[in-house]
C-alpha cells in the first residue's frame, strides 16, 4: 500500500509542479487519439499498459502480504487507480481547485484494504 501511495501521491505532485492545466501527458494524448494518428494512439496504449502492468505487479504483491484486499484481480484494482487518476487529472485541467486530486487519490487507497 505504501508503494502505491508514494507513487500516486508523486503523480498527483508532478501534475501540479508542471501546471495543472497540461495535466497528464499520456491522458491528453489518449483524448486526442482520435485525430493524433496511429502511432501516437500505439504509444500511448503501450506506456499505459506499461504502467498498468506495473500497478498489477505492485497490487499482486500487496494481496500476496494481505495488504491489499484480495475481493478483486490485481489487474482489475491497477485499471481502477489508473483510470481513477487520469479521470480526476482531467477534471482538474477544467478548474483552479485541485484539492480534489489529492482527495480522490485518497479515497481510492482506502478502497483496496482489506
Amino acid at each position: 500500500m505504501e508503494r502505491l501511495r508514494r507513487h500516486l501521491t508523486a503523480q498527483v505532485e508532478r501534475i501540479r509542479g508542471s501546471g495543472i492545466e497540461c495535466g497528464c501527458l499520456l491522458g491528453t494524448s489518449a483524448g486526442d487519439g482520435p485525430h493524433a494518428g496511429e502511432k501516437v494512439r500505439e504509444a500511448v496504449r503501450e506506456a499505459l499498459d506499461g504502467w498498468s502492468d506495473a500497478l498489477t505487479a505492485t497490487i499482486a504483491e500487496g494481496q500476496a502480504s494481505g495488504e491489499i484486499t484480495g475481493a478483486w484481480p490485481a489487474g482489475a484494482l491497477a485499471a481502477f487507480l489508473l483510470d481513477l487518476f487520469e479521470g480526476a487529472a482531467l477534471r482538474a485541467k477544467t478548474g483552479a481547485d485541485h484539492a480534489h486530486l489529492g482527495e480522490e487519490m485518497s479515497i481510492a487507497l482506502a478502497a483496496p484494504r482489506p
